[in-house]
């Protein structure tokens, strides 16, 4: 029994991990920019004592401006780039937008993996260029992985294009990790009209129906905005509210040097280990949840059987 109990948890596990858009997205889109970026000729440390990706983007935080955009495209051509922690790593990767942007405009970035980078990092002119590539509904295949991110910085929906992509992906019409995000992004904002559009999703999304029922719960429950001055409680509070299952741990956030964003990572268990971040940027009466999304899946073993 003990053995059955293992491989159904394992099996379980696996088909929550392969879910199509569940994985390290940031990386792979940064290291295809690189393999697209022209060829800089600035030694790295051998790779047998050579830092982390975080320590050299420390590093490169560190160099005049002027030498900054070289070496960022002489990190991101590393092929083997060493990141020991994606948090940690997509946090810094914020401090340089700016530059990025001048990258990844350069001649030779594919406009695609361009938009694609700038749009996981939630900056507003590109999630209104992304906005135009989504299709009206019924009316063709979105980009699944520009759809995902982009629905998950969408908690709180600028225009009545942004509600119907969010409606629209709810329903299940397009699938897998755009499917969780525009539900999560649905129940995160838990205004009357999301609230509307998650009963809407639930008539018709019988596959999502226990997700949507959990953010249709929360929110009449009497959830209140995910705002507020003080910081930590507020990563708390926004960790609790996404978490699908046992809360493991909520991080310290980190706020960026320009004092615009703060990052904050959290866990949970649901047959596997969900490690997420939350994106929040500052406002005139303090800080704002503005996105959240998955950055890994990892196997956490299920705990001993209790003693008969």
């Amino acid at each position: 029994m003990v053995t059955e109990s293992i491989e159904s948890y394992w099996e379980m596990c696996h088909n929550m991990a392969t879910v199509p858009g569940m994985r390290h997205r940031a990386i792979h889109i940064l290291l295809t920019i690189a393999q697209a970026a022209s060829s800089i000729a600035l030694p790295l440390v051998a790779q047998t004592d050579r830092p982390s990706a975080e320590q050299e983007l420390g590093r490169i935080g560190r160099l005049p401006r002027a030498q900054q955009t070289s070496a960022l495209k002489a990190l991101f051509q590393t092929k083997d780039l060493d990141i020991q922690d994606p948090e940690e790593f997509i946090a810094q990767i914020f401090e340089f937008r700016q530059l990025l942007a001048e990258l990844v405009s350069s001649k030779g970035i594919k406009e695609k993996e361009a938009l694609g980078l700038l749009t996981y990092l939630g900056e507003p002119v590109a999630l209104r260029q992304s906005i135009r590539r989504m299709p009206a509904p019924g009316r063709g295949e979105p980009d699944h992985d520009l759809a995902e991110d982009l629905v998950a910085h969408l908690i709180h929906p600028a225009t009545d294009k942004d509600w119907g992509l969010l409606a629209y992906a709810a329903k299940g019409e397009f699938g897998g990790a755009v499917t969780s995000n525009a539900i999560r992004s649905l129940k995160l904002n838990a205004s009357p009209r999301a609230l509307a559009l998650l009963e809407a999703a639930r008539a018709v999304n019988s596959e999502s129906r226990e997700y949507i029922e959990e953010a249709i719960n929360y929110i009449r429950s009497g959830a209140t905005p995910l705002d507020g001055t003080d910081l930590t409680s507020l990563a708390a509070r926004a960790a609790n509210a996404a978490k699908r299952g046992k809360l493991l741990a909520v991080r310290t956030p980190h706020i960026t040097r320009d004092g615009q964003r703060a990052i904050a990572g959290f866990d949970y268990l649901r047959g596997c280990r969900y490690s997420n971040i939350a994106i929040f940027h500052r406002t005139v009466h303090g800080w704002r949840l503005q996105s959240l999304f998955l950055t890994t899946t990892s196997h956490t073993p299920p705990p001993p059987p209790p003693n008969q």
